[in-house]
């Protein structure tokens, strides 16, 4: 058993070395719940996700969102969690379009707001920022995620426009260390709310992949 725990891990760490999006998410879990022989790390585990986010893996965008949302990332708050849910949703994967849509209290109302404000910066939806996920902002989410409003879904891809827009601000890569200390509120502008981006997208990272923290790790109230 410790042979095959110690090969599996080889293996997971062997693709992380190469960049692959998926290895990383699964270390992070590996890692956060202390799998595979492994202690329970969460700083390490928490980097792992933030590197495959980084490279615009679904589930890990997904993730990493969550524990931004659990006030686990230091210097990052709503409006960087709202970007990561939004980039998860245009990456199009329907297990992360089910868990938003059937699970609205997944993420705490400051959150949710922030991605009704992101989905409006971007055209899809002109409602209050009330942090409700009532008709309206789950008709932004589908169309968001590239459903028309028959329920077909289309492209779901960010655009090179939204990409543009979304990284003015970013700085230099942050590779493997921790976010640096920000002011912890919300920002107003498209330009203020960008988490550093440290990859280019990885081929294929759109499909419909797990696992993903909420809700059985991270059970909201």
């Amino acid at each position: 058993m410790e042979q095959d725990e110690a090969r599996a891990m080889q293996l997971y760490r062997d693709a992380a070395e190469r960049g692959h999006a998926g290895a990383l998410n699964d270390l992070g879990f590996i890692h956060l719940q202390g799998e595979l022989g492994q202690k329970a790390d969460p700083e390490l585990a928490l980097d792992y996700f933030r590197r495959a986010a980084d490279r615009r893996h679904p589930a890990a965008m997904f993730n990493f969102a969550a524990m931004i949302d659990d006030g686990k990332v230091p210097g990052r708050g709503a409006a960087d969690a709202a970007l990561y849910l939004y980039r998860a949703l245009r990456a199009g994967d329907g297990t992360l379009l089910g868990l938003m849509q059937e699970e609205p209290r997944l993420f705490d109302s400051d959150t949710r707001k922030a991605l009704q404000r992101k989905l409006s910066d971007f055209g899809f939806y002109d409602g209050a920022i009330d942090g409700l996920y009532g008709d309206g902002t789950q008709a932004a989410i589908r169309a968001a995620f590239g459903m028309e409003a028959g329920g077909a879904q289309g492209e779901a891809t960010e655009t090179t426009e939204e990409t543009a827009e979304a990284e003015t601000s970013e700085t230099s890569p942050i590779a493997s260390e921790p976010p640096q200390e920000e002011p912890d509120q919300e920002p107003a502008t498209q330009t203020e709310d960008t988490p550093e981006i440290d990859a280019e997208p990885e081929p294929g990272a759109g499909e419909n992949v797990t696992p993903v923290l909420r809700p059985k790790q991270a059970a909201r109230e």
